[in-house]
């Protein structure tokens, strides 16, 4: 008998301020759909803030949410705190987007509770994802507004990057989430 599980899609759901975690959730689903996985990709403002009845059309939950100033999407953080149960009894993967990730690009932390806001995040949600991947982001001072321009130079500065505030740098290791999202599939198997 075929199991019923099986023909459920993955959701990939994406909190983006700039468009860069909207990037790498799609380069996410893409990978899950090489290994045999359906997808739908969702920008987490379109979903009820109670999602249990809709979480339960699909198998896994991918999230992929950004850092602005310190903390992670409050977005993402509101919807996670409000569907913790469901997201508690099945596979989950959790991208946090950050500039700051930039210096695991290369070397993941042995730990990802290493990433103050990561860690932070997960400790005000009670959220224990099956799978955490640190992401870094995409710099792109021509992009920024003023304000959010001096804010990431400031952040850039204290962090040790470019603060030249014309950059456009991606640090994004993308083999690095395609191998996240073959250990999240094989948390859905």
């Amino acid at each position: 008998m075929p199991d019923l599980n099986e023909s459920k899609p993955v959701l990939v759901i994406y909190a983006s301020r700039f468009g860069h975690s909207h990037r790498i959730a799609e380069h996410i689903a893409g990978a899950l759909v090489a290994l045999g996985q359906g997808t739908e990709v969702v920008d987490v403002r379109s979903l009820p803030r109670n999602s249990a009845a809709l979480l339960r059309r699909y198998r896994g939950v991918a999230l992929v949410a950004s850092v602005q100033y310190g903390h992670l999407d409050l977005r993402a953080t509101r919807w996670v705190k409000a569907n913790l149960p469901m997201l508690q009894g099945m596979p989950t993967l959790l991208v946090t987007v950050s500039l700051t990730a930039r210096k695991y690009v290369d070397t993941p932390p042995a730990d990802v509770n290493e990433h103050v806001y990561t860690r932070k995040f997960l400790e005000a949600t009670h959220w224990r994802p099956d799978v955490v991947e640190l992401a870094a982001g995409k710099l792109e001072y021509p992009r920024y507004n003023l304000f959010d321009r001096k804010m990431i130079q400031l952040i850039m500065h204290i962090s040790h990057g470019p603060t030249d505030g014309v950059s456009v740098i991606e640090y994004t290791n993308w083999e690095r989430l395609t191998d996240s999202a073959r250990a999240f599939a094989k948390e859905i198997a």
